[in-house]
């Protein structure tokens, strides 16, 4: 990219930066469509210098809209590319996105508006996205501006002993050749800190997790959603005939989601190659406050499975190595 090109990009993202400053609360939508256009720019093939600026810029023009006295009733709707959850009773509002760098992997960015009930008041968090830094993830808990960085898509709100959880579903870039969906689990503490992570997931392969993350082939697609749909489980009563317990299919709004497996066990542990098993599903039910796992749930309607054709291209592509697939060196 030329430099008079580069300079005007640089001044292009000032200008919109300058208007954000300078709008007043009124011109809330003019403020929005400042964000979105420095949006477009980190998510076209710019190089990392331009994206890391206009990402600067969009922190900013977000924090100066989020320090207003009642910027936490304003509707962010029109946010193109940026994800803004808040709950029913607007106790907080989070933002998040991500773009792509040059080198294929993914920069993820947020914001979270919280609310200290000792001083009653907001007060904004700019989240660090230490992902990369982490050695097994799922059994961390984070606190304040640390957290596994994700654009969430998803909030569903529970309470356990009188204290308000937030599961949100989220998705994370990754690299050139992986992406990962994650289920985090959201609370605050009394101050309005964020706590990330929490071991409400029970009943998982997996053991005592604070969140659980799932890292598949950049080619493919996971359902990863909150669905009303059925799950069997086991009687107390048995078929007279044939002595077997009685099974019971129940319908439930659960977290759904597509069970992972490599093409081949070769590929264990090889991300690249992971894929959704065909029409089997798992999901976490939620029981008294917690979540618990279930295999192999009825799910209708699912999102389309990966095609023959993609998964005869990823099995014949040559191994990468495993240690370069593994999350903790993302």
């Amino acid at each position: 990219m030329g430099y008079k090109k580069l300079s005007k990009l640089f001044l292009f993202g000032i200008l919109i930066f300058a208007q954000v400053k300078t709008f007043s609360q009124s011109d809330l939508a003019s403020k929005i469509d400042s964000i979105n256009a420095m949006s477009e720019i980190t998510a076209k093939p710019y190089n990392d210098v331009v994206k890391f600026t206009n990402n600067k810029m969009i922190i900013e023009a977000l924090y100066s809209l989020m320090i207003e006295k009642e910027s936490i009733n304003y509707s962010f709707d029109s946010l193109k590319s940026i994800s803004c959850i808040t709950p029913p009773d607007k106790s907080f509002r989070l933002f998040t996105w991500s773009f792509p760098k040059e080198d294929g992997y993914y920069e993820n960015s947020g914001l979270i508006q919280c609310y200290d009930k000792r001083r009653k008041r907001f007060f904004i968090v700019q989240l660090k996205d230490i992902s990369s830094q982490m050695s097994g993830a799922e059994f961390q808990k984070l606190e304040g501006e640390q957290w596994y960085g994700a654009t969430y898509y998803k909030m569903i709100e529970f309470e356990l002993n009188k204290k308000q959880y937030y599961i949100l579903l989220g998705w994370n870039g990754n690299s050139p050749f992986t992406q990962k969906k994650i289920i985090e689990i959201l609370s605050f503490k009394n101050n309005g800190m964020p706590i990330w992570g929490a071991t409400l997931l029970k009943k998982h392969e997996k053991g005592k997790i604070y969140r659980l993350i799932f890292e598949y082939s950049k080619k493919t697609s996971m359902l990863l959603r909150y669905d009303k749909q059925a799950y069997t489980v086991r009687t107390n009563k048995r078929d007279p005939r044939t002595k077997k317990p009685i099974l019971k299919s129940i319908k439930s709004n659960m977290i759904i989601f597509d069970r992972l497996a490599p093409l081949n066990e070769y590929m264990k542990g090889v991300y690249e190659y992971y894929v959704p098993q065909s029409d089997i599903f798992d999901a976490f039910v939620l029981n008294d406050g917690r979540w618990y796992f279930f295999a192999d749930v009825d799910a209708r309607n699912p999102d389309r499975r990966i095609p023959k054709s993609l998964r005869k291209q990823l099995e014949n592509q040559p191994r990468r190595n495993r240690e370069f697939y593994n999350p903790k060196n993302q």
